[in-house]
């Protein structure tokens, strides 16, 4: 109500009567949404050209997305694999260092605790050229 008493009346404004050039594809999902944000833009007077170069950035960016995921995949692939021999070398060296058990007055401790099959297995997987290759071809292709 208004001052007088009165009720106030609401104009009613009209769906899209916002008039921004802001272009609908920013805010679609669907196919067809895409396809009429396509037509708005096109009746808008963009010119093709911009429209063709705006596809290009656009698969660009997704190009560049993709593969910097897949790098960022890769380079955590490399981590979890050089934190998993680190400790497999630790225990590797841990059971050729430390005598097979050590004597406190409270007891002993068994320092070696592996059989000969699982210490030839850490030995193997340490010293095999396989994954130091793989590596040295992922850092030599990223330095240069």
């Amino acid at each position: 109500m208004d001052n007088e008493g009165k009720p106030q009346e609401f104009k009613r404004i009209p769906r899209g009567a916002d008039n921004s050039d802001a272009p609908l594809s920013d805010s679609t999902s669907s196919p067809e949404d895409k396809a009429s944000a396509e037509i708005a833009d096109l009746t808008r007077g963009k010119p093709i050209r911009d429209l063709k170069q705006e596809k290009e950035e656009a698969e660009h960016d997704r190009d560049r997305k993709f593969r910097d995921m897949f790098e960022g995949m890769a380079i955590l692939a490399f981590k979890g694999i050089f934190g998993a021999l680190a400790v497999m070398g630790a225990v590797w060296v841990w059971h050729i260092v430390m005598p097979p058990k050590i004597a406190f007055p409270w007891g002993t401790w068994t320092c070696r605790w592996l059989s000969k099959e699982d210490l030839e297995t850490i030995k193997g997987l340490l010293t095999g050229g396989a994954l130091v290759v793989a590596l040295g071809k992922h850092i030599e292709k990223r330095t240069n």
